[in-house]
């Protein structure tokens, strides 16, 4: 009895080894199931817009190139994946005019039906690029108005207002077909005859933008302006930096100045012309505007603006610019 009780326990002991052996194996083969590299083809692939809320300008529509993409990786985590995405960033230096572009640098993540991120997913074939058609863009842009015709009775402006407003805070929202940068204004003119009027005198005018056909939108840009006028004073200062406006994208500058200095005349009310830095650009900068300009040599007239737009000031010189590709 006890010779059968103990070939029993043997028995079981060797029934245990076994498939203990065989638990073993199945584990092995499940995992090097598990780790060789297979390709399966997706069918669910879109995109996700980056910095959406960043860029100026409104997207009609955007396509993939491909309606389906092949992966690569270990069979544990192609079988994983449940969605392709490419991420798209629409805070692009290449978009500038309205129309369509087609990009193909931008990234491709693998996500789970979980949307957690599939590492280690190979795109053998990643030739997809993406469509972006533009519809306008927009900007909100300040104003810049012209109104010299008032120096000639040695008057200046003491105080300014556009529709109700501050001038120098005042902005309008546009769009139009090309890019509107943060260096673009929307451009008045006043035209107020100097010996027309005396100090303390009250001007109220309208006047309608300029430089309509960069502005597809809003139709009416005609705005109310009021000023006051108070006598006048000159001071001359020296700019010993130029700044640049409407310069091409694909544009570098080189700016020189036979006595590497700008002397420029100012007007204004005493106050406001006492309390000008010219070597702190948030006060006032000498510039030459570059816009249109192409690739090659001009002389360029340089130009002055005031943060605060009842000073004016002038500059009786030009400058030698050189634009050239980058």
């Amino acid at each position: 009895m006890k010779e059968k009780i103990k070939r029993l326990i043997v028995l079981i002991i060797l029934l245990i080894i076994i498939g203990l052996g065989l638990m073993y194996t199945l584990k092995e083969e499940n995992k090097k199931k598990e780790e060789r590299i297979i390709s399966k083809t997706i069918s669910n692939i879109t995109y996700k817009l980056l910095n959406e809320d960043k860029p100026d300008y409104k997207l009609k529509k955007i396509n993939l190139s491909k309606e389906t993409i092949d992966i690569k990786g270990k069979k544990k985590d192609v079988d994983r994946v449940k969605e392709i995405i490419a991420l798209i960033d629409l805070d692009n230096k290449l978009f500038n005019e309205v129309g369509t572009y087609t990009i193909d640098d931008f990234n491709i993540i693998a996500y789970d039906i979980n949307n957690k991120k599939v590492k280690d997913i190979e795109f053998p074939d990643n030739n997809i690029s993406a469509s972006i058609e533009m519809d306008y863009f927009t900007n909100e842009v300040p104003i810049r108005v012209t109104y010299a015709d008032i120096i000639a009775n040695n008057l200046a402006v003491e105080s300014f207002t556009v529709e109700g407003e501050y001038i120098n805070s005042y902005k309008i929202k546009i769009k139009g077909k090309r890019k509107i940068t943060v260096l673009s204004y929307a451009d008045y003119t006043i035209n107020i005859k100097g010996d027309s009027y005396r100090e303390g005198d009250i001007i109220e005018t309208k006047a309608d933008v300029e430089n309509r056909e960069e502005i597809d939108y809003p139709k009416d840009l005609k705005l109310n302006f009021k000023l006051k006028l108070g006598k006048a004073t000159s001071k001359m200062v020296r700019f010993k930096e130029i700044s640049y406006e409407g310069l091409d994208s694909n544009l570098e500058v080189e700016a020189s100045s036979e006595e590497g200095y700008i002397d420029a005349q100012l007007i204004g009310i005493q106050e406001l012309i006492d309390k000008i830095d010219p070597d702190n650009p948030q006060d006032i900068q000498a510039y030459i505007d570059l816009k249109g300009y192409a690739e090659g040599e001009y002389e360029v007239p340089i130009k002055v603006k005031s943060n605060d737009q009842r000073i004016q000031g002038f500059i009786n010189k030009s400058v030698k610019v050189k634009l050239y590709t980058t």
